[in-house]
């Protein structure tokens, strides 16, 4: 038995060992962080409830004492964190499964928002029988367009965008999103950007030759 992950995050033992005393002692920490759109990193204030592995990826989440809310971390871009002396009471309606309810991914759209996202995703080919072969999202209803299963539309409820858009996007041409029109721009958006780069690529390779 054996399980092999693609991109495992390197993950400092210190770092990792005083995370896990944070959630275990109910302490709170201190540490800069930068958010993967963000120019530079802001100083953060945590509360921490539970780490996490995510598609070889740790993360900790916790309650937010400068936003206010329930927030999740990359530990792969936390810097300088401090464990401070101070306790905090973990909230008893605290909920890994309530958490990543709406997640695809580690993005649970934690922006307070509360926004939901009804979700269409059309698949053939191979990737139609891929995606109907697994459970991808508690909320997914798979709907069979054509009978033998080669066409198949995807539907679930989720509060962010970002992880499903990139899923959708590593299946090619074989994937359509169709709903909501922000999804649906999102991936037409990046895949017509790629479009863009490939077509310079053979035109520079036309001009070497």
């Amino acid at each position: 038995f054996s399980v092999q992950s693609m991109g495992m995050a390197e993950h400092d033992v210190f770092l990792f060992n005083r995370l896990a005393k944070s959630v275990l002692e109910c302490r709170e920490i201190e540490f800069e962080y930068r958010k993967l759109r963000d120019e530079s990193s802001m100083k953060r204030h945590l509360q921490p409830y539970h780490l996490v592995e995510v598609d070889g990826g740790w993360y900790i989440i916790g309650y937010d004492l400068d936003r206010k809310a329930r927030r999740t971390f990359a530990v792969q871009r936390m810097r300088s964190v401090h464990l401070t002396q101070r306790h905090f009471t973990r909230a008893t309606d605290f909920r890994l499964e309530d958490h990543f309810a709406g997640s695809f991914g580690v993005w649970s759209g934690d922006d307070g928002k509360n926004k939901r996202y009804s979700i269409r995703i059309r698949f053939s080919g191979f990737a139609a029988r891929v995606v109907a072969e697994r459970r991808w999202h508690p909320s997914q209803e798979i709907h069979f367009i054509e009978e033998d299963g080669s066409v198949i539309d995807l539907t679930m409820q989720l509060s962010a965008l970002e992880d499903v858009a990139r899923w959708v996007m590593g299946f090619g041409g074989q994937a359509e999103a169709l709903e909501p029109h922000e999804l649906r721009l999102r991936v037409g958006t990046e895949l017509m950007k790629a479009a863009v780069q490939y077509a310079s690529s053979d035109e520079e390779l036309e001009e070497a030759s």
